[in-house]
């Protein structure tokens, strides 16, 4: 009986609290934002962007703003993999904000870092690898993929830039370049400083390392060279016939008005040469200074022979051949026997020459460092005296003559 009793008086004492407790106001229900801890009664002030509940639920949305380009930021500084920015850390629920991009300044500063790290890997790889690029590439991959820095378009500069490094430290370099079809394209050429007494009016003597090219044994005058525009000549060893079918015959001796001095043609070089594309280059060596746009070809050399005729480059065929054949002397009995050595040294010269050779800028600086060629000063007698077949070795049997850089 005395236990009934004191159930009855607990529960009448229960239902005394509950009365007294709804005769006072209601407490309101606070919430409280898990990042800066301000707390709110108005809960459309907060957001709650992932799954977690209780104290973890609500967030304002300024602060996990700012909470999110804080942790990219310090993803930019440290060069780390973090998605904080994304996810949440407690639930790793996708968050239903997502982060803003950051702003040009950072990006800006994201981009110099990735260069500099980019160009000091590439730089480490040069300083540890050596033979072929091959080897630097290797190293820049294994560099790059161990820095975490995983843009594709990053890897591919490093490529390209470590391949460009590698060359021009061997004295290679790519340059543009339009061949004779007249397309754009790129080449690698040899590259070298400039070589004191490379001018125009030299000779060039091929070494044995152009035996398998169109140079073998090949003598080339240089008739322009300079120090931004690169060198032009023309290979003095490799006459043509009149009937070669790669002489053009508009230019050729059949084009020719009656009483026209006889042209020699030769196969001047590789860049527009006959039956390579529709772009030819066409070369004229002659003695007629009286030939418009002619420019003296010797005038460097002060060893010019006593009485030899002075050579020129330039001008139109058409306007040397007309030249030419004004300068012919008479033919006939008045001339007497001692005159006859005088007529033919008035004989005019021409040469005609069907293709040229071209170097870019340094290239050809970089092939005379190499050993591909010797070189002398040009004389007339090499041009007009000896025959072509028999100038190359001459030089080469000459050895005080050619001068050969050492490699």
């Amino acid at each position: 009986m005395k236990t009934r009793q004191r159930k009855s008086d607990a529960a009448v004492d229960l239902t005394d609290m509950n009365a007294a407790k709804q005769g006072l106001p209601d407490l309101e229900t606070t919430f409280t934002c898990r990042i800066c801890f301000e707390e709110n009664r108005d809960a459309s002030q907060l957001i709650s962007p992932c799954l977690c509940k209780g104290t973890q639920k609500y967030v304002h949305t300024k602060c996990l703003r700012r909470w999110q380009d804080s942790v990219q930021r310090l993803v930019q500084w440290r060069d780390k993999i973090d998605d904080r920015a994304y996810r949440c850390s407690v639930c790793r629920e996708l968050y239903s904000l997502a982060p803003r991009p950051l702003g040009g300044r950072w990006r800006l500063w994201g981009a110099a870092r990735t260069i500099a790290a980019t160009s000091v890997t590439a730089l480490l790889a040069l300083g540890l690898s050596g033979g072929l690029p091959w080897p630097h590439v290797a190293i820049v991959l294994l560099l790059v993929l161990g820095t975490r820095s995983h843009s594709v378009l990053c890897i591919i500069a490093l490529v390209l830039a470590c391949i460009l490094a590698t060359l021009h430290t061997r004295g290679l370099r790519v340059v543009m370049r339009v061949d004779a079809m007249g397309r754009l394209g790129l080449a690698v050429i040899r590259h070298g400083a400039p070589v004191e007494g490379v001018r125009s009016g030299i000779l060039l003597a091929a070494s044995d390392d152009l035996e398998r090219s169109i140079f073998r044994r090949s003598v080339v005058l240089i008739y322009e060279h300079s120090r931004r525009g690169g060198a032009r000549g023309v290979i003095l060893s490799q006459p043509m016939g009149p009937s070669d079918p790669r002489v053009v015959p508009a230019r050729g001796p059949a084009a020719l008005p009656p009483g026209s001095p006889q042209l020699s043609h030769f196969l001047g070089g590789p860049v527009g040469m006959p039956g390579d594309g529709p772009v030819q280059e066409l070369a004229v060596i002659h003695t007629l200074a009286e030939v418009p746009g002619a420019r003296p070809l010797l005038a460097h050399n002060a060893s010019r022979e006593e009485g030899a005729p002075e050579l020129f480059e330039g001008g139109s065929l058409t306007d040397v051949v007309a030249a030419a054949s004004a300068a012919v002397p008479p033919s006939g009995g008045r001339w007497g026997a001692r005159n006859r050595s005088s007529a033919q040294n008035r004989q005019p010269r021409v040469h005609v020459y069907h293709g040229i050779c071209a170097w870019s800028e340094g290239q050809l600086e970089g092939e005379l460092r190499s050993g591909s060629w010797g070189f002398t000063s040009a004389q007339t007698e090499d041009v007009l005296g000896v025959p072509p077949e028999q100038l190359w070795s001459r030089l080469v049997d000459q050895p005080s003559r050619l001068n050969w850089l050492p490699r």
